[in-house]
């Protein structure tokens, strides 16, 4: 019972220089960071707004499909590409067979 007593008297002292905490507060202040927190996020929600204009609405597998085929005829360095391609093909198996043993 006299722990309680005690963690009472420590609450009430910690509410009363909280208290005083508060009078020290500076309301103003605290609301024009919050206004400009506000003005900053609502111009990086119109910038991604735009940015999100910009993008197509959806693409479809076969044009995704055709801009891979395109863009690896346009790469500069094709046998790389295509030791890329056949080591990530030959590492699905083995990647598999680890997440099957995994569970």
């Amino acid at each position: 019972m006299g722990n309680q007593v005690e963690a009472y008297s420590s609450s009430a002292t910690e509410r009363r220089s909280l208290g005083a905490m508060n009078d020290q507060v500076d309301v103003a202040a605290i609301e024009q960071r919050l206004d400009e927190l506000e003005r900053e996020s609502q111009e990086r929600r119109a910038e991604l707004r735009a940015l999100a204009a910009g993008l197509p609405a959806a693409t479809s597998r076969r044009a995704f499909l055709r801009s891979m085929v395109t863009g690896v005829f346009e790469a500069p360095d094709k046998p790389q590409v295509a030791k890329r391609v056949a080591l990530k093909i030959a590492r699905t198996p083995v990647d598999l067979v680890r997440r099957l043993r995994a569970r």
